[in-house]
């Protein structure tokens, strides 16, 4: 329901709208009389007033500073003016301060009742309106608290390959959860490879400190800059996006080796990095997978920055030079161990593990070579 103020220093022209006209059939809850502007602004400090009707000339202030005064105390009123002048600069001057209409004196009570339904209809559109941005705003604030976890599914669904990656769905995405990309924007996927905890925590510990070393990994590896850092299955990854143009590789990389030893010196946490290249989105899959293969074969190197480009380059320069040298010969250790010769197997045990160390053996060889060394204490 609404409130009607009718403002007018002439008694009986004030009485004539207020009960002249038969408001019955608007909705108004009630009908306030004013016979001054600093009377009618009382009203509405005092309660909220949805509709003015108000003469313009008046003794102490007219009814243009009524109007002022009344879009600062109660922006929403809607206001109508009664002049006993057909001059254009009173309608000018209301219409410039924001009145709803005007009408001349002497008031046609059906003509001012028909201004005043229309004021009525553009109320209650305000209202709707305002109730409508009041739910959208509410429904803006949970989507951007949303957002994050969003937008750390959308990027699971990419790594693990069960995206549709049309670059007409990508635009979509990439707009829909606010990711800086455009049409050939590409993205660098540093794997984060939580290798260790010095501390011995329990399971539900562990995933809270996997989450604070996810966050350190925004705050220092993408230092704030336009990225995501997710877990997508067992794997700690951060992506940076690279849009268009290129990455400092060699800052990212320092940055990387600042989190590494920040993990080690606040989080008691062994970590390494993995840092791959910038990507079109649809070779992320391929390129955390080889970001993981190099985690896997890293044994040598624990708490390090690993840049894939020089990994896999050296790779390549190992396997041209003739590969991992082939395994010890078991048989022989088992005789030495045999006969007691301690000092004899540990040399030749040291002398194995310096040629897989500085010829670059996988993991999947250190695993060969446990599980026949083992074999051979069995034997």
């Amino acid at each position: 329901m609404l409130t009607l103020l009718v403002v007018d220093d002439e008694i009986y022209a004030l009485k004539g709208i207020t009960q002249g006209i038969d408001w019955s059939d608007l909705p108004f809850a009630r009908v306030l009389e004013a016979e001054s502007v600093s009377e009618a602004l009382e009203h509405a400090r005092n309660g909220r007033v949805d509709l003015v009707i108000s003469d313009i000339e008046m003794p102490e202030a007219n009814g243009i500073e009524l109007l002022r005064r009344l879009k600062e105390l109660s922006p929403e009123t809607l206001t109508i003016f009664l002049t006993g002048h057909a001059r254009f600069e009173y309608a000018q001057e209301a219409l410039h301060y924001g009145c709803f209409d005007y009408l001349l004196k002497p008031v046609d009570h059906d003509a001012l009742k028909d201004i005043v339904r229309r004021a009525v209809r553009e109320i209650e559109r305000r209202k709707e309106q305002l109730a409508f941005e009041h739910t959208l705003d509410q429904y803006r604030r949970q989507w951007a608290q949303q957002l994050p976890i969003l937008v750390e599914r959308f990027w699971q669904e990419v790594l693990a390959g069960r995206f549709a990656l049309s670059e007409s769905r990508l635009e979509r995405e990439f707009a829909r959860y606010d990711i800086p990309l455009g049409k050939g924007g590409r993205v660098l996927p540093v794997l984060l490879s939580i290798e260790g905890w010095d501390a011995e925590l329990s399971e539900r510990d562990e995933s809270i400190m996997e989450y604070a070393v996810r966050k350190a990994a925004e705050e220092i590896v993408l230092e704030g800059g336009p990225g995501v850092v997710l877990q997508d299955r067992d794997l700690n990854v951060a992506l940076a996006y690279a849009g268009d143009g290129a990455l400092d590789r060699k800052a990212l990389l320092g940055r990387c080796a600042q989190y590494v030893a920040a993990c080690r010196q606040y989080f008691h946490c062994r970590v390494s990095c993995y840092v791959g290249d910038a990507e079109a989105v649809a070779g992320l899959p391929a390129a955390l997978e080889r970001l993981t293969q190099l985690e896997r074969a890293n044994v040598a190197a624990p708490q390090s920055v690993i840049d894939a480009n020089e990994a896999e380059a050296g790779a390549a320069a190992i396997g041209g030079g003739g590969g991992v040298p082939p395994a010890p010969s078991f048989t022989e250790w088992g005789v030495l161990l045999d006969g007691g010769e301690t000092e004899a197997l540990a040399l030749g045990i040291e002398q194995a593990m310096a040629r897989y160390r500085s010829e670059g053996a996988s993991r999947e060889h250190l695993e060969l070579f446990y599980y026949g060394f083992v074999h051979m204490l069995y034997q």
